[in-house]
């Protein structure tokens, strides 16, 4: 601390230059809200998941529904194979199943097993040949209750993704874009956690600030001075940009145990400063505010470094979000201790 009050501009330049990395990491940091994150991956259980995976592809698909107004809607019908064409070119998708690329089991009038899907010759103009088209599909063992419903007014699009996909959002994005604004929905837990995943932003752009401005009225009303919210604010905020960064940096996302951290870190930094706003006050000069604040500097990093320890202490359990939250939790409040005691 002593060095930090004599050489206020070199420390300047390392918190500058500290916290433009730490930017960048902000600037890249990810969202992921699904609920793998919150498993045990180091288990076998989970290494026989990955594998079935592997072998069979992904067990999460977004489901497209398109609704006609009549049963079998020949304009729904060709709407199916124009999402179907289009979605099977989207980055990230295995397959496409609907009627336009499901076989479907029908015998000929010669005999001869016909075994394309049901829109792969358009739909029938003939009356008569249109009621056998839907009597086929009806009869399929497949297709009624999966592809089509049993009404014949709504055609689903189980749009199946590759294993270990992992750009929900720009994927839920193209599939929606290409939606018609009337009759369509679409669902599933990629549709869940794009939803997840902006929410979460949308909150912690709330919370954050919210926290900020709780503290500053706070210690507004106690030390009736800006700078002291100025200086509080300002210590949190770097730890907690310290937090975001390092996640960031190391490109492990922001997820539903560790969005947490932002606002803890924020307030274990105002509670930190308060010894030193208050050994500080009334201090005229460098020399008597270095007086003031020597007996406090070892509780300070004392309580720092016990708080430290007890989230690393947390990041040896085999569960990887909540050893994000020991990992980033200690490095966050190791950031804290420094911008206090400088």
């Amino acid at each position: 601390m002593r060095w930090a009050i004599a050489r206020p501009a070199q420390v300047a330049v390392v918190w500058l230059a500290l916290l433009g990395a730490a930017a960048f990491g902000v600037a890249t940091l990810e969202i992921d809200t699904t609920t793998d994150s919150v498993l045990d991956r180091s288990a076998e259980p989970w290494a026989f998941y990955q594998q079935s995976q592997e072998l069979f592809g992904s067990d999460e698909i977004v489901v497209v529904a398109l609704a006609g107004k009549t049963p079998f809607d020949p304009a729904v019908l060709a709407e199916v194979g124009r999402l179907a064409d289009v979605y099977r070119r989207l980055p990230g998708v295995r397959r496409v199943d609907s009627l336009a690329s499901v076989p479907l089991i029908r015998s000929q009038p010669d005999g001869r097993l016909d075994l394309s899907a049901a829109l792969s010759r358009g739909v029938p103009d003939d009356a008569e040949a249109r009621r056998r088209w839907v009597a086929s599909i009806r009869n399929d063992r497949l297709a009624p209750r999966s592809l089509v419903s049993e009404d014949g007014r709504i055609f689903a699009l189980n749009v199946i993704l590759e294993h270990d996909f992992t750009g929900y959002d720009a994927l839920v994005g193209a599939i929606g874009a290409e939606l018609p604004e009337q009759g369509a929905r679409m669902s599933g837990v990629p549709v869940f956690r794009s939803e997840a995943n902006a929410r979460t932003r949308r909150e912690i752009l709330t919370f954050v600030p919210l926290t900020v401005l709780m503290i500053g009225a706070l210690l507004r009303l106690v030390f009736r001075s800006l700078r002291a919210v100025a200086v509080a604010v300002g210590v949190g905020a770097i730890g907690t940009v310290v937090v975001v960064g390092a996640m960031g940096l190391l490109g492990t996302p922001l997820s539903l145990i560790t969005m947490i951290l932002p606002s803890v870190t924020l307030a274990f930094g105002c509670s930190y400063v308060m010894h030193v706003l208050s050994a500080a006050a009334g201090a005229r000069d460098p020399a008597q505010l270095q007086e003031r604040l020597r007996p406090i500097a070892l509780p300070v990093a004392l309580s720092g470094l016990t708080t430290a320890i007890g989230f690393a202490v947390i990041g040896a359990v085999r569960i990887e979000e909540v050893r994000h939250v020991g990992v980033f939790g200690a490095i966050g409040v190791l950031g804290l201790v420094a911008a206090t005691l400088t």
